[in-house]
């Protein structure tokens, strides 16, 4: 897990509000799902706040991606505060996570691996 790392939640009724911050790996990426998917076991939905993320590291965006295509977290996640892009050419641009998790469930997810 990143040191820098932080998950924020504030349940308001049937939804959650999420917000990350820090740096975004591998580890960071499961610690996430399975917070999600105590929520989403709990019928409610997830809004995530991305604003506050300094770096996505590919391998834990890979890794959140498959957690949530394999426990069904897609359908109750949306995400907010997406930004332009990042100054570090090594993250993914935050802007991108919609089309990201639309692009996905277009592929096997082998294609990740």
């Amino acid at each position: 897990m990143s040191s820098s790392f932080c998950i924020h939640t504030k349940r308001r009724g049937s939804r959650v509000l999420v917000k990350l911050s820090g740096d975004f790996d591998g580890s960071d990426a499961l610690m996430l799902a399975n917070a999600l998917k105590t929520y989403c076991r709990c019928g409610l939905s997830i809004h995530i706040d991305t604003d506050g993320l300094v770096k996505i590291h590919p391998f834990g965006l890979q890794c959140f991606l498959q957690e949530c295509a394999r426990y069904n977290l897609f359908d109750r996640i949306t995400f907010t505060n997406d930004r332009e892009g990042s100054k570090d050419s090594t993250t993914t641009p935050l802007k991108t996570n919609r089309r990201l998790f639309r692009e996905y469930h277009a592929h096997d997810i082998g294609t990740f691996g």
